[in-house]
C-alpha cells in the first residue's frame, strides 16, 4: 500500500511541473527567417561541491556530484543536444573516449570506452532517448533539427547526514522556431531535509526563460521557497531576504536566536541568490536563483582527512537565446553586434544570506551567480563544438589500464545509483 501511495503522490508530481515538450510537432524549416541562432538552458536539482583546500590551494572543486541534471542545447544548421542524468559528475567522466582516444592518438580506443550509464542524451538525429527504472527514477532525452530537450525525475534522493529530496525533478527545452527561438529550464523540488532534518523545505521552484527573434529579445524567472523551517522555527524567503516568523521550540529563546543558534551548531550558513537577466537587441540571458547552504567539513581535521567546507545547491536554472535577423544584400557593413545591437555584458544578481557559518565559494558563486553571457558554455554544449588542440600522446600502458578501469566501473556504477536513489523500495 505504501508503494502504491508513493507512485500515485510521483504520479501527481510529474503533472505538476509539466508535461514534457518532446512530444511536439517537428519544424520542417526552423530557423529559416533567422540569420543564426544558438539556444541552451540548464537546469540542476542539487549539486554537492567540496572545498578542500589542503589538497587544492587554489580552492577549485576537485569533484563534484549533480543530481537530476537536465541540459538542452538548439544552434544553427539544425544541431541539437540533449541530457537527462539523474548523476552526473562532469563532462569528463561523462564521455572521457574522445579525450583519451585524441590523448593515445588512436580514436579507435576512445570509442571503447563507454559513456556514463546513469544518462540519456540525444542529437539532432536521434530522436527521443529515455532510460531509468520508472518510478524511482526517469531520464529523457529528445534530439530534433528544431528542438530539444532533457527531462529527469527522481522519487527519493537521500544522502546520509546532508540532504534528503522526496521528489525531485528538473526540465530543460530549447525550440526553434521559424523566426524565433525559445528556452525553458525549471526545476522542482519537494519535501527538502537537510543536516537531518534540521532544515526543512516543503517546496522550492526555480525557473529560467529566454526568447529571441533576432532583432528582440526576451527573460524571466524566479525562485520561489515555501514552507522553510530551521530548528522547527518558520522563516519566511523574499527577494529582500530572510524574514524569521515562526515560533521558538525552546522556551525562554526568541524565534531569530533559535534560528541562529541552529545554524551555528551548525557552522552553517543559508544564501539565497535571487534571479537576475539581461536582455539587449537579440541576446537574453537568465539565471533562475538558487538556494545555497555552505557548512564547514565536520569531519574535516580528523585523521588524515583535510578541514574544508561543503557547498549544497539547491534549484539551479539557466538559459541563453541568441539570433541575429535574416541577411540581406547590400547591409551596411562594420558592425558585427547581434541584432545591430551591441551584447549585454556580464551581471550578478545580488544575494542575502542566513547564519555565520562559512560564505560560498567563488566557483558557486560563478555557476549560480551571474549570467553566462551568449559565450557561455553550458553542459552539453561541448558537443556542437570542436577545438585544434592535440594532446602529444599517453603511454599505451596508462590507456590500457583506463580501459580496464572503465569497464568495471560501468557494470557497477548502476548498482550504486539504485541503491542511492531506491530509499523507496
Amino acid at each position: 500500500m505504501k508503494r502504491v501511495v508513493a507512485v500515485a503522490i510521483f504520479s501527481v508530481f510529474v503533472v505538476a511541473i509539466g508535461a514534457p515538450s518532446f512530444a511536439q510537432t517537428e519544424d520542417t524549416s526552423p530557423g529559416s527567417g533567422l540569420g543564426g541562432y544558438i539556444a541552451q538552458s540548464s537546469a540542476e536539482a542539487f549539486s554537492i561541491q567540496p572545498y578542500l583546500p589542503a589538497l587544492i590551494s587554489t580552492g577549485d572543486v576537485p569533484v563534484e556530484g549533480t543530481i537530476a541534471l537536465s541540459t538542452s542545447n538548439a544552434a544553427s544548421g539544425g544541431n541539437s543536444f540533449a541530457r537527462g542524468a539523474a548523476l552526473w559528475l562532469g563532462s569528463a567522466a561523462g564521455d572521457p573516449g574522445p579525450l583519451i582516444g585524441e590523448g593515445a592518438g588512436q580514436p579507435a580506443i576512445g570509442a571503447l570506452f563507454p559513456k556514463w550509464p546513469v544518462q540519456a542524451q540525444a542529437t539532432q538525429n536521434d530522436g527521443e532517448v529515455t532510460t531509468g527504472q520508472a518510478p524511482l527514477f526517469s531520464m529523457v532525452a529528445d534530439g530534433y533539427p528544431d528542438h530539444s530537450s532533457g527531462d529527469t525525475r527522481i522519487a527519493d534522493v537521500n544522502v546520509p547526514g546532508l540532504v534528503h529530496i522526496e521528489h525531485s525533478a528538473s526540465t530543460s527545452t530549447s525550440v526553434v522556431k521559424t523566426t524565433e527561438v525559445d528556452n525553458d529550464a525549471r526545476v522542482v523540488l519537494h519535501g527538502i531535509s537537510l543536516l537531518n532534518g534540521h532544515i526543512t523545505i516543503d517546496q522550492l521552484l526555480s525557473y529560467s526563460k529566454t526568447t529571441s527573434n533576432g532583432t528582440t529579445s526576451t527573460q524571466s524567472g524566479n525562485l520561489a521557497i515555501s514552507g522553510l523551517a530551521i530548528g522547527g522555527t518558520g522563516v519566511i524567503v523574499t527577494d529582500k531576504g530572510f524574514q524569521v516568523t515562526g515560533q521558538s521550540p525552546t522556551p525562554g529563546q526568541s524565534p531569530q536566536q533559535a534560528v541562529n543558534a541552529v545554524l551555528a551548531a551548525f557552522h552553517a550558513r543559508l544564501t539565497l541568490y535571487n534571479a537576475a537577466g539581461s536582455a539587449v537587441g537579440g541576446t537574453a540571458d537568465r539565471v533562475g536563483g538558487a538556494l545555497v547552504l555552505s557548512i564547514d567539513n565536520p569531519i574535516g581535521g580528523v585523521g588524515p582527512i583535510p578541514p574544508g567546507r561543503f557547498d549544497i545547491i539547491l534549484g539551479s536554472t539557466s538559459s541563453t537565446a541568441q539570433a541575429s535577423p535574416p541577411f540581406t544584400l547590400g547591409a551596411p557593413a562594420g558592425d558585427t553586434s547581434v541584432g545591430a545591437v551591441a551584447l549585454p555584458s556580464g551581471e550578478s544578481p545580488s544575494s542575502v544570506s542566513l547564519g555565520a557559518g562559512p560564505s560560498p565559494s567563488s566557483g558557486t558563486e560563478s555557476s549560480v551567480g551571474a549570467l553566462s553571457g551568449p559565450s557561455g558554455a553550458l553542459p552539453g554544449a561541448q558537443a556542437l563544438q570542436s577545438s585544434d588542440y592535440h594532446f602529444k600522446g599517453i603511454p599505451i600502458g596508462l590507456v590500457l589500464v583506463l580501459l580496464i578501469v572503465a569497464a568495471v566501473a560501468a557494470r557497477y556504477v548502476r548498482r550504486f545509483v539504485v541503491r542511492l536513489i531506491g530509499g523507496t523500495q
